[in-house]
């Protein structure tokens, strides 16, 4: 090898003027163009080919543990050593003939070498007057991990246009590889590709491999154009589009999406058709066509924008003519979220369908066929260091038609709020307040007005080794009703509490499994106050009774919303144990067992219910804990009079590795329901995975859903299957479906997405592709 000018070592050469091989390796550089800039804008295509074809993941991102063998390039021959020049270029050859001016040519082993590349040809022709240059006989490039070889390639030099023909290349980083019958490299701003091939399977197993006849990038543009592309799977082709246009950079740009399919029971098959529009930086838009043999054309629009006042997303679903129901259907959503003057914020939420069995008819899950009642509310509030206002519209839409119209929830029109937020602080007398007024509305039911103002003060003794806090609560409520059936339209209300909460903490050194942890023994004893006021003539317009559970023994009232207030007389005693690890501080389990014991009968009861002259509440316990691979989480109500237990949840999980994990839970509640739930993944061998779930109630004996399904990976490509099942709501029926995705690494996705799904119904669940 050779630096220009000096000394030439360890190869023959033939005797001649150096000022034109000078000039000739200056030009050297072309073999860097022809190999480094081609195929890795060739490479970056085809990965946009992908963005086309709704790729998921980035070749860089996927994942290749599955494949029998690294992703070599060929073998980098030896050369001499380089010159010092990083920027220089060294020429050698088994023979040269350089002709100053005119032709010269350089024949055997042809080595052409700058840092770290290498060029090699089995000839290699220069024409100084015409600035040409060509490249012939297993022309092959190195530069790191990327390997370029072509049967010839010519340079123009004046017009920097390279033209290779039988070119392939490989790149061990984005684990690709390819062909291209020709490719034409007009400088840095166009590249020109005819019979173009591309995959990231092993050269021994070509699963799959994308195909275009003609390739044109246009780097001025940021587009990139190809035509007859067609992309196979086992020698089958599965897609097909005459025409593509896509980005080139990481700016959007319109065009169609990876079409999918999935099948339903209300809708049958259905095939998912996507058109992407980027209608400027900050908004863009989203059109699907979903065919369907039953329901016939639906489609499906959603637009987005990103406004210095704010965010949002409009979502529609229009059916033109139902082939089941008849006539025209559909949906809206519309969500924005902004500010529009400094500390104020806008919040808007409408949503609406056509009929109350739209969601049972087209929803795809178990979420959207139990859908009872769609928001709509707008908000404004402001926000300053230590309050907050905010003021209401409040109005639902009621999906279930089985729903009585008196127990359809109020419309708020309008509703404000006002609530301060000074922080708590030790030693010393801290106050907040709380005040709201609202209007509610709802037909052929009492209505009105309704005031609430809830002061509270409190001074909190804390300690390292305890803490005691006793605080005062006052509330008053007013309302001005119509249409109300006591006789009275004015009424008011006013209450006042005492509250004492306290607690200690003791700690001890303990081991466990020859590991060292602190347990610890933290008594606490809360004590609440409430005189009996009558509130039987005041209406329920958003009143409700919290769930009984642990939290429960500590909280100042047993209703939310202000309708009812709670009389009380009550002392809650609980006892938690935690066990935290020496090593890292985490708490690795929790156990708690807590009661509250009635010094007096509760009165204040929500319409049609008794006094409750009960002297105690039922026993209530918990369990956390995380040891190992298992994970336990358990909770029980004990009723001490009827010596039973009246609600139990226990959930169980065994996760060995971030690839397997397998759930158990079972919830009992007494005279309400009884259901238990199992769902796993676990793989078969390290290629095949299944995944599973099924949800079953007990108390109707029937199945609420179940799926089933494998995953499967190879080196280049993976595949998913889940078969789906799930009850409709308020009917006997079913919904079925079938989740199918076909995943090409370092290209693209085909069909529905299950992970998104697998993701929120089994617990613990992780994507590996």
């Amino acid at each position: 090898m050779r630096d220009l000018g000096a000394p030439q070592q360890g190869r023959k050469r033939a005797p001649r003027r150096t000022d034109g091989l000078s000039t000739f390796c200056n030009i050297g550089q072309i073999g860097h163009l022809i190999a480094h800039h081609t195929p890795r804008y060739l490479g970056a295509t085809l990965a946009c080919l992908s963005i086309l074809m709704g790729a998921s993941q980035s070749a860089s991102a996927a994942g290749w543990d599955a494949c029998a063998a690294p992703f070599l390039a060929p073998v980098k021959p030896a050369t001499d050593p380089p010159p010092t020049d990083p920027t220089a270029y060294g020429v050698s050859a088994d023979s040269a003939e350089l002709v100053s001016g005119g032709v010269s040519t350089l024949r055997g082993d042809v080595h052409v070498v700058r840092g770290s590349e290498l060029l090699t040809a089995d000839e290699l022709i220069y024409d100084e007057a015409g600035q040409q240059l060509n490249a012939s006989g297993h022309v092959k490039y190195w530069e790191g991990g990327f390997h370029l070889s072509s049967d010839k390639a010519d340079v123009d030099i004046d017009n920097d246009h390279i033209d290779a023909n039988g070119a392939n290349f490989l790149d061990e980083a984005s684990h690709a590889r390819g062909e291209a019958g020709r490719i034409q490299l007009f400088g840095s701003d166009l590249v020109k590709g005819e019979d173009v091939k591309y995959t990231t399977c092993m050269p021994a197993r070509e699963d799959w491999s994308l195909v275009a006849r003609n390739l044109d990038l246009d780097y001025v543009t940021d587009v990139g154009t190809a035509r007859d592309v067609k992309v196979f799977f086992k020698d089958i082709p599965i897609f097909y589009s005459p025409y593509l246009t896509f980005p080139l950079s990481d700016k959007r740009k319109s065009g169609f999406l990876a079409p999918s399919a999935r099948l339903s029971g209300p809708a049958g098959l259905e095939v998912l058709v996507p058109y992407y529009f980027n209608l400027a930086p900050n908004r863009d838009a989203l059109v699907t066509t979903r065919l369907t043999t039953k329901r016939g054309a639906i489609l499906i629009g959603e637009y987005r924008y990103l406004m210095p006042w704010g965010a949002g997303e409009l979502d529609a679903e229009v059916v033109p003519d139902d082939g089941v129901r008849g006539g025209a259907r559909g949906s809206i959503a519309f969500r924005h979220l902004g500010s529009f003057a400094p500390n104020w914020t806008l919040s808007l939420d409408y949503n609406q369908v056509t009929d109350g069995d739209y969601f049972n008819d087209l929803g795809n899950s178990l979420k959207l066929t139990s859908t009872t009642h769609l928001l709509r509310r707008a908000a404004v509030a402001y926000t300053a260091p230590e309050w907050t206002f905010n003021s209401r519209l409040e109005t639902y839409q009621t999906v279930d038609s089985t729903i009585p119209g008196t127990s359809r929830p109020y419309k708020r029109l309008p509703q404000f709020l006002f609530t301060t937020t000074r922080a708590e602080r030790n030693l010393t007398l801290n106050w907040n307040l709380y005040a709201e007024a609202v209007h509610f509305d709802r037909n052929d039911t009492v209505t009105g007005n309704r005031l609430d103002i809830a002061p509270h003060v409190n001074y909190p003794i804390r300690r390292s080794w305890g803490f005691f806090v006793p605080t005062l609560r006052a509330r008053h409520t007013a309302y001005d009703l119509n249409n109300s059936t006591v006789g009275s339209n004015s009424l008011s209300r006013t209450t006042a509490s005492f509250s004492a909460d306290s607690g200690l903490y003791f700690e001890r050194e303990t081991t466990f499994g020859g590991q060292g942890y602190v347990q610890t023994i933290e008594p606490r004893l809360y004590y609440l106050v409430r005189p009996y006021v009558n509130q039987d003539d005041i209406p329920e317009f958003d009143t409700g009774e919290f769930t009984f559970n642990f939290g429960q023994l500590f909280r100042h009232d047993r209703f939310s919303g202000a309708d009812r207030i709670g009389d009380a007389h009550q002392v809650s005693v609980a006892l938690t144990s935690r066990l935290l690890s020496n090593n890292t501080g985490r708490e690795v389990m929790r156990a708690s067992i807590g009661q509250i014991r009635y010094l007096r009968d509760r009165r204040v009861q929500r319409a049609g219910q008794a006094r409750q002259t009960s002297r105690s509440s039922p026993i209530v316990a918990e369990v956390t804990g995380s040891v190992g691979p298992w994970t336990l989480g358990a909770g029980t109500q004990w009723d001490t009079r009827e010596s039973r237990s009246d609600k139990h949840t226990i959930a169980v999980r065994y996760r060995p590795g971030p690839d397997r994990v397998i759930n158990a839970g079972y919830r009992f509640l007494r005279d309400t329901s009884e259901q238990a739930d199992f769902s796993f993944r676990w793989p078969w061998n390290s290629k095949l995975d299944f995944v599973g779930r099924v949800s079953y109630a007990l108390s109707d004996d029937r199945i609420v859903e179940a799926f089933g399904g494998f995953e499967y990976e190879n080196c280049c490509w993976a595949l998913r299957t889940v078969l789906r099942r799930f009850l409709r709501n308020g009917e006997a029926a079913y919904n079925n479906g079938i989740f199918l995705q076909l995943e090409f690494k370092g290209l693209a996705g085909i069909g529905n997405r299950p992970q998104i799904f697998l993701d929120r119904s089994i617990p613990g669940y992780r994507n590996d592709f």
